[in-house]
Protein backbone atom coordinates (compact mmCIF):
# COMPACT_ATOMS: atom_id res chain seq x y z
CA UNK A 1 0.00 0.00 0.00
CA UNK A 2 1.33 3.52 -1.01
CA UNK A 3 0.89 5.84 1.72
CA UNK A 4 0.25 9.43 1.25
CA UNK A 5 2.41 12.13 2.87
CA UNK A 6 1.09 15.13 4.36
CA UNK A 7 3.12 18.21 4.02
CA UNK A 8 3.23 20.83 6.02
CA UNK A 9 1.88 22.89 3.58
CA UNK A 10 -1.17 20.56 2.93
CA UNK A 11 -2.04 21.44 6.75
CA UNK A 12 -1.43 25.42 5.93
CA UNK A 13 -3.69 25.22 3.03
CA UNK A 14 -6.57 22.86 4.97
CA UNK A 15 -6.52 25.68 7.97
CA UNK A 16 -6.63 28.75 5.59
CA UNK A 17 -10.00 26.77 4.25
CA UNK A 18 -11.77 26.27 7.18
CA UNK A 19 -10.69 30.10 8.71
CA UNK A 20 -12.29 31.09 5.43
CA UNK A 21 -15.47 28.99 5.91
CA UNK A 22 -16.17 30.03 9.17
CA UNK A 23 -15.42 34.17 7.99
CA UNK A 24 -18.13 33.09 5.51
CA UNK A 25 -20.38 31.83 7.48
CA UNK A 26 -19.96 34.60 10.10
CA UNK A 27 -20.47 37.16 7.43
CA UNK A 28 -23.63 35.00 6.13
CA UNK A 29 -25.37 35.47 9.81
CA UNK A 30 -24.50 38.83 10.19
CA UNK A 31 -26.00 39.60 6.75
CA UNK A 32 -29.34 37.76 7.69
CA UNK A 33 -29.74 39.82 11.21
CA UNK A 34 -29.27 43.62 9.38
CA UNK A 35 -32.04 42.38 6.33
CA UNK A 36 -34.71 40.92 8.85
CA UNK A 37 -37.43 43.82 8.52
CA UNK A 38 -38.70 45.47 11.79
CA UNK A 39 -42.19 45.27 12.32
CA UNK A 40 -44.05 48.59 11.97
CA UNK A 41 -47.01 49.75 12.79
CA UNK A 42 -49.23 53.08 13.04
CA UNK A 43 -48.68 53.84 16.74
CA UNK A 44 -52.33 53.65 18.72
CA UNK A 45 -53.42 57.60 19.45
CA UNK A 46 -53.16 58.49 22.92
CA UNK A 47 -57.12 59.10 24.56
CA UNK A 48 -57.99 62.30 24.31
CA UNK A 49 -60.23 63.98 26.75
CA UNK A 50 -62.78 66.62 25.44
CA UNK A 51 -63.11 69.96 27.71
CA UNK A 52 -65.97 70.43 29.82
CA UNK A 53 -67.88 72.90 28.57
CA UNK A 54 -67.33 76.16 30.55
CA UNK A 55 -70.30 78.01 32.65
CA UNK A 56 -70.89 81.63 32.82
CA UNK A 57 -71.30 82.00 36.42
CA UNK A 58 -72.65 85.48 37.60
CA UNK A 59 -70.11 88.12 39.24
CA UNK A 60 -70.64 88.44 42.74
CA UNK A 61 -72.85 91.37 43.68
CA UNK A 62 -71.80 93.87 46.01
CA UNK A 63 -74.19 93.56 48.78
CA UNK A 64 -75.96 97.19 49.49
CA UNK A 65 -74.60 99.82 51.77
CA UNK A 66 -75.70 99.25 55.31
CA UNK A 67 -78.95 101.77 56.21
CA UNK A 68 -81.03 101.52 59.51
CA UNK A 69 -84.52 99.66 59.16
CA UNK A 70 -86.52 102.32 56.73
CA UNK A 71 -83.52 104.10 55.30
CA UNK A 72 -82.36 104.44 51.68
CA UNK A 73 -78.75 103.93 50.61
CA UNK A 74 -76.72 107.15 51.31
CA UNK A 75 -76.70 109.31 48.96
CA UNK A 76 -72.75 110.51 48.03
CA UNK A 77 -71.93 113.82 49.84
CA UNK A 78 -72.58 117.40 47.56
CA UNK A 79 -69.03 119.42 46.90
CA UNK A 80 -67.67 120.92 49.70
CA UNK A 81 -69.22 118.58 52.48
CA UNK A 82 -66.71 116.50 53.50
CA UNK A 83 -69.20 113.98 55.85
CA UNK A 84 -67.93 112.32 58.82
CA UNK A 85 -71.02 111.02 60.16
CA UNK A 86 -74.74 109.95 59.32
CA UNK A 87 -77.36 108.00 60.65
CA UNK A 88 -79.80 107.97 63.81
CA UNK A 89 -79.00 107.82 67.69
CA UNK A 90 -81.21 106.93 70.59
CA UNK A 91 -81.60 109.95 72.41
CA UNK A 92 -84.29 113.20 72.75
CA UNK A 93 -81.74 116.07 71.32
CA UNK A 94 -82.31 117.96 69.62
CA UNK A 95 -85.88 117.98 69.89
CA UNK A 96 -86.83 119.76 66.43
CA UNK A 97 -84.61 120.44 63.47
CA UNK A 98 -81.20 121.90 64.55
CA UNK A 99 -77.86 122.93 62.64
CA UNK A 100 -75.07 122.60 65.28
CA UNK A 101 -72.06 124.33 64.03
CA UNK A 102 -68.67 123.43 66.15
CA UNK A 103 -65.08 125.09 65.59
CA UNK A 104 -63.09 124.32 68.86
CA UNK A 105 -62.50 121.16 71.16
CA UNK A 106 -65.58 121.88 73.68
CA UNK A 107 -67.56 122.42 70.40
CA UNK A 108 -66.85 119.52 69.40
CA UNK A 109 -67.09 117.33 72.49
CA UNK A 110 -70.74 118.69 72.88
CA UNK A 111 -71.52 117.69 69.21
CA UNK A 112 -70.35 114.43 69.71
CA UNK A 113 -72.14 113.80 73.21
CA UNK A 114 -75.11 113.57 70.93
CA UNK A 115 -74.42 110.64 69.15
CA UNK A 116 -74.14 106.65 70.31
CA UNK A 117 -71.69 105.12 67.92
CA UNK A 118 -68.52 105.46 68.70
CA UNK A 119 -66.70 105.52 65.40
CA UNK A 120 -68.96 108.69 64.62
CA UNK A 121 -68.05 110.11 67.98
CA UNK A 122 -64.14 109.52 67.20
CA UNK A 123 -64.39 111.11 64.11
CA UNK A 124 -66.01 114.47 65.34
CA UNK A 125 -63.84 114.73 68.12
CA UNK A 126 -60.47 114.10 65.42
CA UNK A 127 -61.73 116.83 63.00
CA UNK A 128 -59.36 119.39 61.95
CA UNK A 129 -60.65 122.47 63.44
CA UNK A 130 -57.56 124.68 62.17
CA UNK A 131 -59.02 124.81 58.09
CA UNK A 132 -62.58 123.69 59.46
CA UNK A 133 -65.82 123.81 60.87
CA UNK A 134 -67.63 120.94 61.81
CA UNK A 135 -71.62 121.69 61.01
CA UNK A 136 -74.13 118.73 62.46
CA UNK A 137 -77.74 118.92 60.49
CA UNK A 138 -80.52 117.23 62.98
CA UNK A 139 -83.67 116.34 61.69
CA UNK A 140 -85.28 116.74 65.34
CA UNK A 141 -86.72 113.24 67.47
CA UNK A 142 -88.76 110.76 66.00
CA UNK A 143 -90.77 108.28 67.77
CA UNK A 144 -88.76 105.26 65.91
CA UNK A 145 -86.00 104.67 64.33
CA UNK A 146 -86.01 104.59 60.56
CA UNK A 147 -86.23 108.25 59.58
CA UNK A 148 -83.36 110.11 58.00
CA UNK A 149 -81.44 113.12 57.34
CA UNK A 150 -79.46 113.76 54.48
CA UNK A 151 -77.21 116.76 52.93
CA UNK A 152 -77.82 117.03 49.28
CA UNK A 153 -76.38 120.15 48.12
CA UNK A 154 -74.40 123.30 49.19
CA UNK A 155 -74.46 127.36 49.25
CA UNK A 156 -72.21 129.69 49.68
CA UNK A 157 -72.77 133.32 49.75
CA UNK A 158 -71.55 136.47 51.71
CA UNK A 159 -72.23 135.66 55.30
CA UNK A 160 -73.86 132.70 55.24
CA UNK A 161 -73.77 129.07 54.21
CA UNK A 162 -77.20 127.40 53.00
CA UNK A 163 -77.82 123.35 53.12
CA UNK A 164 -80.39 121.71 51.26
CA UNK A 165 -81.18 118.53 52.85
CA UNK A 166 -82.98 115.32 52.10
CA UNK A 167 -85.60 113.65 54.52
CA UNK A 168 -86.11 110.30 54.49
CA UNK A 169 -89.49 108.01 56.67
CA UNK A 170 -89.25 104.35 57.03
CA UNK A 171 -90.92 102.60 54.27
CA UNK A 172 -93.98 100.95 54.69
CA UNK A 173 -94.18 97.26 56.15
CA UNK A 174 -90.19 98.15 57.40
CA UNK A 175 -89.00 96.96 60.94
CA UNK A 176 -88.72 99.65 63.20
CA UNK A 177 -87.85 100.22 66.73
CA UNK A 178 -90.94 102.36 68.86
CA UNK A 179 -88.15 104.39 71.04
CA UNK A 180 -87.28 108.10 70.82
CA UNK A 181 -84.20 108.87 67.99
CA UNK A 182 -82.55 111.39 66.24
CA UNK A 183 -81.51 111.52 62.68
CA UNK A 184 -77.86 113.38 61.21
CA UNK A 185 -75.99 114.15 59.13
CA UNK A 186 -72.38 115.58 60.07
CA UNK A 187 -69.73 116.83 58.06
CA UNK A 188 -67.04 119.57 57.89
CA UNK A 189 -66.77 122.60 55.73
CA UNK A 190 -63.25 124.40 54.65
CA UNK A 191 -63.12 127.84 56.58
CA UNK A 192 -61.54 128.89 53.30
CA UNK A 193 -65.11 128.54 51.49
CA UNK A 194 -66.46 131.17 54.13
CA UNK A 195 -66.90 134.98 53.49
CA UNK A 196 -68.26 136.53 56.93
CA UNK A 197 -70.58 139.30 57.51
CA UNK A 198 -69.20 142.55 58.80
CA UNK A 199 -69.60 141.56 62.38
CA UNK A 200 -67.20 138.28 61.43
CA UNK A 201 -70.00 135.70 61.81
CA UNK A 202 -71.79 133.54 59.52
CA UNK A 203 -75.58 132.33 59.39
CA UNK A 204 -76.24 128.39 58.48
CA UNK A 205 -79.33 128.09 56.97
CA UNK A 206 -81.35 124.65 56.25
CA UNK A 207 -83.67 124.06 53.99
CA UNK A 208 -85.63 120.94 52.72
CA UNK A 209 -85.97 120.52 48.86
CA UNK A 210 -89.00 123.22 48.48
CA UNK A 211 -86.93 125.97 50.04
CA UNK A 212 -88.68 125.70 53.37
CA UNK A 213 -86.30 127.00 55.97
CA UNK A 214 -85.69 124.01 58.39
CA UNK A 215 -83.51 125.51 60.99
CA UNK A 216 -80.92 128.91 61.28
CA UNK A 217 -77.91 128.99 63.33
CA UNK A 218 -75.48 132.27 63.51
CA UNK A 219 -72.25 131.46 64.06
CA UNK A 220 -68.68 133.14 64.91
CA UNK A 221 -65.74 131.57 64.25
Amino acid sequence: MKRTRITMKTVALILASVITLLMLFIAACTSQNQETPIPTGTPTPLPTTTPAPSIDRPAPSTPPASTSPGQSAVAAAPAGWNRLAIGESPGSQPASEEVVVAGSDNETQALAGILSNQSDISAVESADLKDYLVVGLFRGVTNTSGYGITLQELKFATGEVTLVVGLSNPSKGSETVPATFTSYDIGKISRSQLTLNSDGSINFIMTDNAGNKLAQTKYTP
